[in-house]
Parts: structure tokens; sequence; C-alpha cells
């Protein structure tokens, strides 16, 4: 993709060369006088930062000339901000928008953590945390462990983390935590309550279940495409 000057026009020419179909396409980007007022940009900013997180857009397609080139010639007066501001100190407001709006419903208020890991669709390792506060549950973080022994003493650092984090950050009052049933679960839990001997620490009774209701479901025919040994991993 060039973009090329081009004497007496409003901007340059975008040629857009695909190999493929031996094809070059040609649009004049439209130089658009600013009209917004600082406000309207921030919202605008904003707005952007929450459409591309949504919808999984790279940063770096705000620097493209074709996508500015749309931007210019259907929304007048809007100002691209680069991928760099996206990416820092208008994410960063937006996340910290929501911690705030978060603590405001959680703070001071008791509430019990839990972890859960999987795979994502790349094959990445993954251990999400959650907390829950009032029968609502809000999001902690994820955190990718592809690269890391999978082992009580990696996922007991992990949940000390979150639990300070809901502590010192939220401001929360947590009394418990939730994992699965699996080896270094098991081994976490124990560790964790050696070390903080108030805490209430429990198994997950919704992977325990999962197991018989699936058995059962298959015995009695009611469902035909899980097999016994999927049920036996859901486990």
């Amino acid at each position: 993709m060039l973009a090329c000057p081009q004497p007496n026009k409003e901007g340059p020419l975008i040629i857009i060369y695909i190999p493929d179909q031996s094809v070059a396409i040609f649009a004049q980007e439209i130089s658009v006088p600013t009209q917004w007022d600082a406000q309207q940009i921030n919202e605008w900013n904003t707005d952007l930062c929450l459409l591309m997180v949504a919808c999984n857009i790279p940063w770096q397609a705000v620097e493209n000339p074709v996508w500015r080139h749309f931007f210019y010639k259907w929304v007048p007066g809007c100002i691209i901000p680069g991928r760099k501001l996206l990416s820092s100190r208008i994410l960063d407001e937006q996340a910290e928008l929501i911690v705030d709006n978060i603590r405001k419903g959680v703070k001071g208020r008791y509430g019990a953590g839990q972890c859960d890991g999987w795979k994502n669709i790349s094959k990445d390792s993954l251990i999400g945390s959650m907390v829950n506060v009032k029968y609502q549950p809000y999001l902690i973080g994820t955190t990718n462990v592809s690269a890391q022994a999978k082992n009580a003493e990696n996922l007991l650092e992990i949940v000390k983390d979150d639990i300070k984090y809901c502590v010192d950050i939220l401001g929360i009052k947590l009394v418990g935590w939730c994992t699965d049933s699996s080896g270094e679960s098991l081994k976490m839990r124990r560790l964790l309550v050696s070390s903080n001997s108030w805490m209430v620490v429990v198994e997950c009774w919704a992977h325990q279940v999962l197991l018989p209701i699936a058995i059962y479901l298959i015995h009695h025919h009611l469902i035909f495409d899980l097999d016994k040994s999927y049920c036996w991993r859901l486990s």
C-alpha cells in the first residue's frame, strides 16, 4: 500500500496493490477541517477505543490509510487518534473507570474468590479469576501460564496476587476461595489455608456434579454426541 502525494489535490492518492488479482485500487483521501470541540473529540476517542476492543480490531488499523479515508469521508470533522494514544492513555482511562465502578459496588463487603484453568483457541494455558460479592460476579483477571509448570506452588502465587488485588485495590473483605478438584488445586487450597487459617476454601460443586449428570444423560439416551471419555475429561 502506498500513499503518494499529488499536486493540486486535497490529499494523497491511496494505492492498494492486490497480487492475487493483479489490480490496483485508487482512492482520494479527503482532507476534512476540524469542527469538533474538545469534549466531542474525547468522546470519539473513547468510543473508538471501546469499539476496537469489543470487535478485536488490531490497534494498527487506525493508521491504515484506507481506514482513515473511510472515516474522514463518512464522519466529517473526526480526528483519528494514533494507535499509541488509543492503546495507552485512552485504554488506561477506560480500564481505571471500570475498576472505579467495580470498587463502588464491592468496597467494604464480604466476597469469595474463585479460579479455574482452560485453553484458548491458540492453545495457551490460562488461569482466570473472579470474585463474587452479593451474588454478583466480577472478573479479576486472566494469567497466561503456558510457560510455567502446572503445580500448586505457581497456582498459589497467582491466587495470592488476586487476593491482594481484591483486598488492597477493590476493598473487598475476602473470606473464601473456590477451585476445582484437580491435584494442583487441592494442594494449593491446603497451602492457602496453612498461611491464611481464617479463610474458607471449598471445591467447586459445579465440577463435581457435571460428571454424574453427563453420564446420566448418556445412559438414558438424552444426548448422543458426548462420549463417556469426554465426560471424564470435563470432570
